[in-house]
């Protein structure tokens, strides 16, 4: 097959654009661009065989992968604080028991008040002091989740695959429809 006046080779990587005015499931036009490896390229029947780098893909295999790679951010980060000792006693350099409830409780007390910093800088619409071209607010989200996932990464929580059903199970339930929502004493927030 021919790209723009020669020929494709195997193994070669090539970006294709699709324009469809309907895309199955999706309202409204979309432009699909991917990347694919030529596998086979047959010059008698100018005919190729493609793989995709990137997949296509329903939201749900979007949201699982993205799940996915929540974990590997939690292996991450709970790693990079390991290594840095915050997951070991500052006499003795020993590891501190992740299942230990007071370790576990403060961790969580530390998340909390990284959320109320969050409130904080929302409140006063303030800059970071660390990070002073970004927003309190932004900055200090970005610190409960860090907190978060370090914790989970050291309970070892699969919080990815939890946040992927917790997702889906919130996509059916009868107290998150609007109308619900709306009725006397439906969830207003």
């Amino acid at each position: 097959m021919e790209k723009r006046g020669r020929m494709l080779m195997d193994g070669e990587i090539v970006r294709i654009h699709i324009s469809r005015h309907k895309l199955e499931g999706y309202e409204g036009n979309h432009t699909i661009t991917t990347d694919f490896h030529v596998l086979i390229s047959d010059d008698e029947n100018n005919d190729i065989t493609l793989a995709p780098i990137g997949k296509v893909a329903s939201p749900q295999y979007i949201q699982q992968t993205t799940c996915e790679k929540i974990n590997q951010l939690r292996d991450i980060i709970f790693q990079g604080n390991k290594d840095r000792g915050w997951w070991s006693d500052l006499k003795t350099g020993e590891d501190l028991d992740v299942n230990n409830k007071d370790l576990c409780l403060s961790k969580i007390c530390l998340m909390h008040s990284e959320l109320s910093e969050a409130m904080e800088g929302c409140r006063k619409s303030i800059m970071d002091d660390h990070l002073p071209h970004r927003p309190m607010e932004e900055v200090e989200m970005a610190d409960t989740i860090i907190r978060i996932l370090d914790y989970c990464g050291a309970r070892g929580l699969d919080i990815g695959g939890a946040i992927n059903e917790k997702l889906e199970y919130n996509a059916n339930r009868a107290d998150h429809k609007i109308e619900n929502r709306q009725a006397e004493g439906g969830k207003a927030v």
